[in-house]
C-alpha cells in the first residue's frame, strides 16, 4: 500500500511496551540473523527464554523487530514484538485473506490458520508476498 498524505497506513504501529529480548535459536550465520528481521517466531520450548523462526503450523509469539549476532558472548538474540500491527512475510500466492488468523508456514513465514477455531494474529490488509496483521 503506497503512501499518501490523506491515507491509511496500516502498518508499522510497535508497541515498544511489549518488546522484549530473547535468545533466537537456529540461526546459522550472520547473514540469517540479519534475514530474520520482520519474520513471525515461535517459542522455543527446548531451552529458556528462547524463540525460534515459526516452522510449518506452529503459533506466533511474536515478530522480529531486530536480531542480533552477538559473537563475543556466542549468543543470538532478538527484540521480539509481542504485540504489534505490523508486516508479516508469506508465501506468493499464498492465499489469506483480510479478516483471517496465521500461524507459522515454516522460515518465520505465515499462512492461513484453517483451524475450526482459528487463533493467532488477524490479517487487516493482504499483499503479493506479505499480510499486515494485528496481534493485540
Amino acid at each position: 500500500m503506497p503512501y499518501t498524505p490523506a491515507g491509511i497506513v496500516s502498518f508499522g504501529f510497535p508497541l515498544d511496551d511489549f518488546t522484549f529480548t530473547y535468545l533466537i535459536s537456529g540461526l546459522a550465520d550472520e547473514t540469517a540473523v540479519a534475514a530474520a528481521a520482520g519474520r513471525a517466531v515461535a517459542q522455543d520450548t527446548t531451552a529458556d527464554n528462547t524463540v525460534k523462526l515459526a516452522a510449518d503450523g506452529d503459533a506466533i509469539f511474536g515478530r522480529v523487530f531486530l536480531a542480533e549476532n552477538r559473537t563475543v558472548l556466542g549468543i543470538k538474540t532478538a527484540a521480539v514484538q509481542r504485540r504489534f500491527k505490523e508486516k508479516l512475510p508469506a508465501a506468493v500466492g499464498h492465499g489469506i485473506a483480510r479478516g483471517d488468523r496465521v500461524i507459522g508456514a515454516g522460515s518465520g513465514l505465515v499462512k492461513k490458520n484453517t483451524a475450526a477455531t482459528p487463533t493467532g494474529p488477524v490479517v487487516v490488509e493482504v499483499g503479493t508476498d506479505f499480510v499486515v496483521a494485528e496481534l493485540l
